[in-house]
């Protein structure tokens, strides 16, 4: 090879080095990002499976010390006891870093905010028993993320 050669080869590689790096970036923020998706989805599926089963409400309960969730029923037995999650025919309880939040490790449930307790039940419209915007924020090293659901409508946003 020549100098020239050499040196184009070496002004490629910087190329695509300098265009892969953004992607590699903060894993932080992403695992973060998407542990909120997550988390998003599931509180939409216990308000659907609430709407859906309006004689056995859905209930989401948080546990900041154990940094995990779990949907229960009104009705389980004993109190609770996780539904049954239909994707994976095993309990209903949510833990980053293990199951199928695995790739969520270092993420933590920071706080919640659900109007003085632990837990979001929904009724048989899908309606959150929240007089005000009930916040559950994640937490992956001094990275945060808020994933926010209205009064009255239980719409989920991620801002």
């Amino acid at each position: 090879m020549t100098l020239v050669e050499l040196m184009i080869v070496m002004v490629v590689i910087g190329i695509a080095f300098g265009l892969a790096m953004p992607m590699i970036g903060d894993s932080k923020e992403l695992r973060l990002r998407e542990a909120a998706r997550m988390l998003a989805a599931d509180i939409e599926f216990a308000q659907n499976e609430s709407i859906a089963h309006p004689d056995n409400l859905r209930i989401i309960q948080f546990n900041t010390s154990t940094e995990e969730y779990r949907i229960t029923s009104v009705n389980a037995s004993p109190a609770n006891t996780p539904i049954t999650d239909p994707a994976r025919n095993a309990p209903f309880l949510m833990q980053y870093g293990t199951g199928r939040a695995e790739a969520f490790a270092g993420v933590d449930i920071q706080s919640v905010s659900l109007g003085g307790d632990n837990q979001l039940i929904f009724n048989a419209y899908g309606s959150p028993d929240q007089s005000t915007t009930a916040t559950i924020t994640l937490a992956a090293g001094a990275e945060t993320l808020t994933v926010q659901v209205a009064p009255g409508s239980g719409e989920v946003t991620i801002p």
